[in-house]
C-alpha cells in the first residue's frame, strides 16, 4: 500500500484487493471487495462507500480517480479507467461497465448501468445523470461525446457514437437507438 493510505473495517477483501496502490488512496466502508478489486490504483484514488465490488473492479486505474458510493460494481467494472475521471453515485454497474474509460471522463449519477455499458469510451466524454442504461449502451463512443440526462436507454442504445457526438436530453430510447 502507498503512502497516505486510509483503510478500515470491511474494506480490501480478496486476493491482493488493495495491493500496489498509489499515494493518497482512500477506501471507504465496504469497498474494494474482490480479487484485485483495487490493485494498482494511481495516486489520489478514492473508493466511496460500497464501491469497487467484484474481481478487478477498480484495478489499474489512472491518477486522480473518484468513485462515488455504490459505483463500479461488477467484474472489471471501471478497470483501467483513465486519469482524472469521476464516477457518480450508483454508476458503472455491470460486467465491464466503464471498462477502459478515457481520460477526464465524467460519469453522472445512476449512469452506465448494464453489462459493457460505457466500455472503451474516448477521452473527455460526459455522461449525464440517468443515461446509458442497458447492455452495451454508450460503448465505444468517441472522444468528447456528451450524452444528455435520461438518454441512451435500452440495450445497445448509442453504441459506437463518433467523436464529438451530442445526444440531447431524453433521446435515443430503445434498442439500437
Amino acid at each position: 500500500m502507498g503512502l497516505g493510505y486510509i483503510v478500515a473495517e470491511g474494506r480490501c477483501i480478496g486476493d491482493e484487493a488493495c495491493s500496489y496502490t498509489g499515494s493518497k488512496t482512500t477506501v471507504k466502508k465496504n469497498s474494494c471487495i474482490g480479487n484485485y478489486a483495487c490493485n494498482a490504483t494511481g495516486l489520489n484514488f478514492t473508493a466511496g462507500v460500497g464501491s469497487c465490488i467484484g474481481n478487478y473492479a477498480c484495478n489499474a486505474t489512472g491518477i486522480s480517480i473518484h468513485v462515488s458510493d455504490s459505483s463500479c460494481i461488477g467484474y472489471s467494472a471501471c478497470y483501467n479507467m483513465g486519469t482524472k475521471t469521476s464516477v457518480g453515485v450508483g454508476s458503472c454497474v455491470g460486467e465491464e461497465a466503464c471498462y477502459k474509460t478515457g481520460i477526464s471522463t465524467i460519469v453522472g449519477k445512476s449512469t452506465c448501468k448494464g453489462d459493457y455499458a460505457c466500455t472503451e469510451v474516448g477521452f473527455g466524454s460526459v455522461f449525464n445523470e440517468g443515461s446509458c442504461i442497458g447492455n452495451l449502451t454508450c460503448s465505444y463512443t468517441g472522444n468528447k461525446t456528451i450524452v444528455g440526462v435520461g438518454s441512451c436507454i435500452s440495450d445497445m442504445a448509442c453504441y459506437d457514437l463518433g467523436r464529438y457526438g451530442i445526444v440531447s436530453l431524453g433521446s435515443c430510447i430503445g434498442e439500437y437507438a
